[in-house]
């Protein structure tokens, strides 16, 4: 699979979602900073989905970012989605924020996320993202960073955005 990401990737651009929390927020408070981020409801991204899925994603997203990179050298990545990529190389990154019911699996989910961010992304309204904005340490915009994918030390403290998808179930055809 990671080959076939670098193969787009060399051959347009790129948006690219993870689904697991990629940014904690920063708040001097620290028991404020352990609850649920803006719009995450009775959930916090510590309990223990959130920080098990955070904690694999800090294994899993250097590791394919670094791969892009190296496979395609000329590429760059960045979280601001005010700035859609256009050219071969160029790579928007998000996290997709899959809840809600039961799933029919995690491919299921994942196609969920890419429609909807295909949806905002494309669409004529304004991009919003799902879980607001807030002083945040990004996951993220780290591994942009140990990638070599962003040189922005800004990433670092940039909030990405988050593309809410609800989990869907498709029974056995």
């Amino acid at each position: 699979m990671k080959t076939a990401f670098a193969h787009c990737l060399r051959q347009g651009p790129m948006v690219l979602g993870f689904e697991a929390p990629m940014y904690v927020p920063a708040k001097r408070d620290l028991m404020r900073a352990l609850q649920q981020r803006p719009g995450e409801g009775n959930r916090p991204w510590s309990g223990s989905a959130g920080a098990t899925v955070a904690t694999i994603s800090m294994a899993i997203v250097p590791s394919l970012l670094d791969f892009l990179c190296a496979e395609v050298p000329n590429a760059v990545a960045w979280q601001d989605w005010t700035y859609t990529p256009t050219e071969p190389g160029q790579m928007l990154v998000f996290e997709a924020f899959v809840s809600g019911g039961c799933s029919s699996g995690h491919d299921v989910d994942a196609r969920q996320a890419a429609v909807e961010a295909y949806r905002l992304l494309t669409g004529s309204a304004k991009v919003l993202s799902y879980l607001g904005s807030e002083e945040c340490f990004s996951l993220l915009g780290a591994a942009l960073i140990h990638a070599g994918l962003s040189d922005d030390i800004s990433e670092l403290r940039r909030p990405c955005l988050v593309v809410r998808a609800e989990k869907q179930w498709q029974p056995d055809q």
